[in-house]
């Protein structure tokens, strides 16, 4: 969250807002938000959407840096800039924003692909196919975070099977470590 005051003394907050999300943890789906309060006011003006949809959560918002939103309040016109992951990439959007909530100006600013890693089946009852680009690692991690195996590549894979016979049903996190990055996945293991 941050919160600048303008020249003359107004006020702005602006959030990641996550409510309407599909579960209540930190990796959901989030809109950007913000409210006013003017100077003198008692309270603040009514919330505001600054991003203009809901965009699914992506690990790629769990590097560093990566999950930012900065705001600078100039002249009662707010300048906001976030990190967005809606197209498949991480967009940074630029938005110019007047005092009453109106987008004066919408701009992407820059696009980076992400990574892709493809899983199946998931659920599994035993073997997992792993499709992506330069696949160095993978880890499996249980429910609780311990990392159960680990498979290091001395060159790069675009596929692996990975058997997981001997795995107790429940849910597991593939951490995947590529050249591009690293990308987190959850698996579900049946009988």
């Amino acid at each position: 969250m941050t919160i600048p005051f303008d020249s003359d003394g107004d006020l702005v907050v602006t959030w990641r807002d996550r409510r309407n999300g599909s579960d209540s943890t930190y990796q959901t789906a989030s809109e950007i938000w913000g409210a006013i309060k003017l100077k003198g006011a008692t309270s603040f003006a009514s919330n505001f959407r600054i991003s203009d949809t809901i965009t699914a959560y992506d690990t790629i918002l769990a590097k560093n840096g990566n999950d930012f939103m900065c705001v600078k309040f100039v002249n009662d016109t707010l300048n906001a800039v976030w990190g967005d992951v809606r197209s498949g990439t991480l967009d940074i959007w630029y938005n110019r924003i007047g005092l009453d909530g109106t987008i004066l100006s919408a701009k992407k600013l820059n696009s980076k692909s992400l990574l892709s890693v493809a899983i199946y089946p998931n659920p599994t009852f035993s073997d997992l196919k792993i499709v992506g680009e330069s696949i160095v690692q993978i880890n499996v991690c249980n429910i609780e975070g311990k990392n159960i195996l680990t498979k290091k590549y001395s060159d790069q894979q675009t596929s692996i099977k990975l058997c997981l016979d001997g795995f107790s049903d429940g849910l597991y996190f593939l951490h995947i470590k590529t050249s591009d990055g690293n990308i987190t996945k959850k698996i579900i293991k049946k009988e």
